[in-house]
């Protein structure tokens, strides 16, 4: 066991270096920024004790030590992911009873650059908190788990924060300055040491207000618009192989589309669709469970594309390292 935990910690250090070395250019990151939704990634997806306990990856002492019923449980979880442009921390919560489940997830910003062609500003700060609830069945006679979700992720994030560097302010936003809601589906087959999944989901994205947006030569000042950002529609298919009950290995395969925005009813255009890889291994002993992931971009088309830079610039997301605890509180 000392083995394979310092060979997942040397594996985590390893990434970490890699996702915060990169070169990317800044269109990478404004694209990475669009396919990495924390309500679509974070917070939508079926209760994270349920499932190990029907897959049979949790200790069954888990249960006697958690004083837990069958009726309810509670799980508390932190998760880092790192990219080349940001440092993030996660905290979401998992209160489950009977059949119905409430999440929240509060994220905060290490640190969240702005490229600025090679001369990076950093902030950092609290992000777009999201709250949620779902419903979900075992129906044990065909091996299924079905929930359906839904999520609201509220402007808790500031979207007009800036730094100052060099006698210029540059915007960093940590949030979206909307509200949003997602609804999703998921499925769970269990056969034998193989765990089938399957994820459907719809975000909602709301407008918010930018600033200054443009100058109106009539009023002969810079006006503010109304922003409609884009919709987001998400398919996940995997499946989880479990070693042994302490140990599980995981792999999904993501489809994303991230619809155009519009300013004043006018289609910008930006549309990004986009092909990921999430590889995955889970280590569960007593109450908790360590998550080591990544999300690896395989495919990604633009709607349109900036005639200055090269496509390879503007289509190029960085790989994201995922780790991830949850605890079991009862």
């Amino acid at each position: 066991m000392k083995k394979l935990v310092m060979a997942l910690a040397l594996f985590g250090a390893f990434a970490l270096i890699q996702a915060q070395s990169g070169e990317e250019d800044y269109f990478a990151s404004e694209n990475d920024q669009h396919s990495s939704d924390g309500t679509a990634t974070e917070i939508i997806s079926v209760e994270p004790i349920v499932v190990a306990e029907i897959a049979g990856s949790v200790d069954p002492a888990v249960n006697d030590a958690s004083s837990s019923t069958p009726d309810m449980d509670m799980t508390a979880s932190m998760d880092a992911s790192y990219t080349a442009f940001q440092t993030k921390i996660n905290i979401p919560l998992w209160y489950r009873w009977r059949d119905f489940s409430f999440n929240a997830s509060v994220p905060y910003f290490i640190t969240k650059e702005n490229p600025n062609f090679g001369d990076p500003v950093e902030s950092s700060g609290i992000g777009d908190i999201s709250v949620g609830a779902s419903y979900g069945k075992y129906l044990e006679q065909y091996k299924t788990y079905l929930s359906v979700n839904t999520t609201v992720k509220l402007p808790t994030g500031d979207e007009e924060n800036t730094e100052e560097k060099d006698g210029f302010d540059y915007p960093i936003p940590l949030g979206s300055g909307s509200t949003d809601i997602a609804a999703g589906l998921s499925g769970y087959y269990f056969m034998d040491a193989f765990t089938f999944k399957g994820n459907l989901l719809y975000k909602m994205n709301g407008e918010y207000t930018l600033k200054d947006a443009f100058y109106d030569p009539v009023v002969m000042e810079m006006v503010d618009a109304d922003i409609d950002i884009g919709d987001l529609f998400l398919f996940t298919a995997g499946v989880d192989y479990r070693w042994q009950y302490r140990l599980t290995f995981g792999l999904d395969f993501v489809y994303g589309n991230h619809m155009a925005s519009e300013i004043e009813g006018e289609n910008q255009k930006n549309g990004i669709s986009y092909i990921d890889i999430n590889p995955s291994a889970k280590y569960s002993i007593s109450l908790f469970e360590f998550v080591l992931g990544a999300r690896i971009p395989v495919y990604t088309e633009l709607e349109t594309y900036q005639t200055w830079v090269s496509e390879s610039d503007q289509k190029g997301r960085s790989t994201t390292i995922t780790f991830r605890t949850n605890y079991r509180i009862f």
